[in-house]
């Protein structure tokens, strides 16, 4: 294992200001989200908040215009994954068949499904293909006490907001609930990569100064703009 993949495995973050914003709950970020017709900005780096089914810390969610080569210029809006636990989605390898987009799109909402990222051995296949991960995104703003308003992705539950039956990581069937707001995807401003190893190949790029100690291999060739490692992340 190379030490890139290494350092991501054992990813280290720190937060400035969207740490704090993960304190306040659920139904407090639903009460406050504001939808936002005039200033729609799909793509972006996101930190996933409160994902119903995925406990993982430090999850950030990248959407991207199909505007290079890993996404053969199709021009829609590809939604990718980097987490402690690894990377999904073509912005990481452009052969994979992990590729949630965003589709019929009006205004500041859209659908998407992640239908591709369960195998078909799974035993939430049948779930999946019954529209089980098929969900609707509200494009906003949430402001709460004591933070400036910040742009969201709302998400609404499962099965399209309907909810419905899924096999959790007990392999229990369990009813998801139905939600129009159950989960936030927040854009953060700046994401840095530490500097260490080889720092000639270590970059940052503008997403809150939250430190990454590293990223994979080809992220790099991936960002439209690259700059140094920034050395307060060290």
């Amino acid at each position: 294992m190379n030490q890139l993949k290494l350092c991501l495995i054992l990813l280290t973050i720190w937060t400035i200001s969207a740490e704090s914003n993960t304190s306040s709950n659920l139904t407090t970020w639903c009460a406050a989200f504001k939808e936002d017709t005039a200033n729609v900005t799909w793509t972006g780096v996101y930190k996933d908040l409160f994902s119903p089914d995925d406990d993982t810390p430090n999850v950030y969610k990248f959407v991207d215009m199909g505007n290079s080569f890993n996404y053969a210029n199709d021009g829609l809006y590809h939604l990718n994954e980097m987490s402690p636990n690894g990377v999904w989605g073509k912005k990481w390898d452009k052969n994979t068949t992990v590729d949630p987009q965003i589709t019929n799109i009006s205004k500041n909402v859209g659908k998407t499904s992640f239908e591709s990222k369960i195998p078909m051995d799974s035993p939430n296949r049948n779930n999946t293909d019954n529209g089980a991960l098929n969900f609707t995104l509200t494009y906003g703003m949430v402001t709460l006490e004591g933070m400036n308003a910040t742009k969201v992705l709302r998400w609404n539950g499962f099965y399209d907001g309907k909810g419905g039956p899924w096999i959790n990581n007990e392999n229990k069937t369990v009813q998801m609930p139905a939600s129009d707001c159950s989960n936030f995807w927040e854009i953060v401003t700046e994401v840095h990569t530490k500097c260490t190893g080889n720092t000639t190949n270590m970059y940052y790029m503008p997403t809150n100064m939250t430190c990454l100690a590293a990223v994979p291999d080809n992220y790099y060739s991936e960002l439209n703009v690259l700059s140094p490692c920034d050395p307060s992340c060290s």
